[in-house]
């Protein structure tokens, strides 16, 4: 006998290769005492990623007009049909958006000692970084009903690091 409130995981049938499509543009000019300075921008888009969709999710927000509908009085929250449990399904519903802007400055080998100094300040978007996470994070959203996946947990990625600085040198 089947359980209908048991949790259910598929994949769709029909999965599309993820895609990447990079741009950038930088200049570069040569400074004084054999010293080079680059600045750049870099942008990546990543379209049709590895995603998951919580079709039968949890509405625990009561400002919701269909939640008392739907969940009755006095429920703190409960699922959007409430005769089945869990409905998880992963397909490429996936997206992601990075922007930087890199700075470098770089002294070529002069006298036993090469110099390199770069700062990159960026901004990664996306809306699936932990797909595959135990701990219930983005790929499990709370409150989806009746919003997709995609506008509520489209937020700086898990990835996201704002600054960078590194400095290295040889002698």
């Amino acid at each position: 006998v089947l359980n209908p409130y048991a949790s259910q995981t598929s994949i769709i049938a029909n999965l599309l290769d993820p895609r990447t499509y990079n741009w950038n543009l930088s200049m570069q000019r040569e400074l004084p005492a054999q010293f080079t300075f680059t600045l750049g921008y870099v942008g990546t888009r990543g379209t049709h990623l590895y995603a998951q969709n919580q079709l039968n999710p949890y509405i625990n927000d009561p400002n919701n007009p269909d939640f008392q509908n739907i969940c009755g009085n006095g429920a703190t929250y409960c699922r959007v049909n409430e005769n089945r449990g869990s409905i998880l399904v992963r397909d490429n519903t996936g997206d992601s958006n990075y922007h930087a802007l890199q700075a470098e400055v770089a002294r070529k080998m002069a006298k036993g000692l090469e110099l390199r100094g770069n700062y990159t300040w960026s901004k990664t978007i996306d809306d699936v970084s932990e797909i595959f996470t135990t701990g219930n994070y983005s790929a499990y959203p709370l409150v989806q009903y009746p919003t997709p996946r995609g506008l509520y947990d489209r937020s700086p990625s898990t990835l996201d690091r704002r600054q960078r600085i590194s400095i290295t040198y040889v002698y």
